[in-house]
């Protein structure tokens, strides 16, 4: 998982409700598992390909920080999580292009450009993050 090894910390977010775990290695080095899943308000997220997925994003930052334990004033420590959201909050693709540029802001061009001939996901307000996997090839996530 990009040179992090396994996470310790994965949060799955769907429509209704939240989850956190946490795992961890007791002295023996046996895998220990802690979760915890709290409900979220209704409309808070809805999974869509085209619309916002977040209603209101400061109830949804408070909610959170409450599920994992963070007060309200302090920083949230910076740790690699594995993120679980909704199959329709996201659109991956594999691009196959001629040349791969090597500049990243011509990269990221190349691929909004052919994201917006090519997917009927809307790009302009999407996150685009890609990973050349190929001399010819990109995989793309858009969030």
């Amino acid at each position: 998982m990009l040179g992090f090894g396994s996470p310790r910390y994965s949060l799955k977010l769907g429509p209704r409700q939240a989850a956190w775990a946490v795992r961890s290695t007791d002295w023996r080095g046996q895998t220990r598992v802690r979760s915890i899943v709290a409900d979220l308000p209704s409309g808070l997220l809805r999974p869509s390909p085209v619309e916002p997925n977040i209603s209101d994003g400061e109830a949804l930052k408070s909610h959170l920080r409450a599920l994992i334990g963070i007060p309200v004033g302090r920083q949230a420590p910076f740790c690699p999580i594995a993120l679980v959201v909704a199959d329709l909050c996201v659109r991956t693709v594999l691009l196959h292009v001629d040349t791969v540029p090597s500049r990243s802001r011509e990269r990221d061009a190349l691929i909004r450009w052919r994201l917006e001939k090519e997917a009927t996901f809307p790009v302009a307000g999407a996150r685009v993050v890609s990973q050349v996997i190929g001399p010819h090839t990109v995989l793309v996530v858009m969030i």
